[in-house]
């Protein structure tokens, strides 16, 4: 269903975000599924096409929230994926080798090739914003008549959160 609403938007509605929502927003299954997935934040895709000035700022800025996204980022990605073992290595690292002083940490590793290659991909995910958690179909919404473009990119997060075998994908 997810699926489908993304291929709606980008070929029935030619990405004009209002109309689609115009159109399928007050609909009963996209109430309900949509209904029940807060609008993930735009370019949080675990490795979508990002800047590594996100985390950088992240880190210099709101630590707290740095530290958290990291560790975010490490419970959102498969144990099986390439990245996964280096994740969690700037999570220990972080831990263990900085004590939790994430201005030290990233001044020490921010500009590594790797971490650069790795965290440059993936959007700090925002702390708390799991998929499914209890929304109201109001944000969705929300987002497309003040926010098109990020209506457009959550709506695709959304779609690549939601594993395949899901009823709801």
């Amino acid at each position: 269903f997810i699926a489908g609403l993304n291929t709606a938007l980008k070929n029935v509605y030619a990405g004009d975000v209002k109309k689609f929502w115009k159109a399928v927003g007050d609909t009963p299954r996209t109430q309900e599924v949509l209904g029940a997935a807060m609008p993930p934040q735009a370019g949080s895709a675990l490795l979508e096409t990002s800047s590594i000035d996100d985390w950088a700022q992240l880190a210099q800025k709101s630590p707290g929230k740095f530290a958290s996204a990291l560790y975010t980022l490490q419970l959102r990605t498969d144990k099986e994926d390439a990245n996964y073992a280096f994740i969690a290595g700037l999570n220990t690292a972080l831990k263990n080798v900085y004590a939790g002083d994430v201005k030290k940490f990233w001044k020490a590793v921010g500009d590594t090739p790797r971490t650069q290659e790795v965290l440059g991909a993936a959007m700090p995910p925002q702390a708390g914003s799991a998929l499914l958690e209890t929304s109201s179909i109001d944000d969705w919404a929300q987002l497309a008549q003040k926010s098109p473009g990020k209506f457009a990119s959550a709506l695709y997060t959304l779609q690549l959160r939601t594993d395949k075998e899901d009823a709801n994908y």
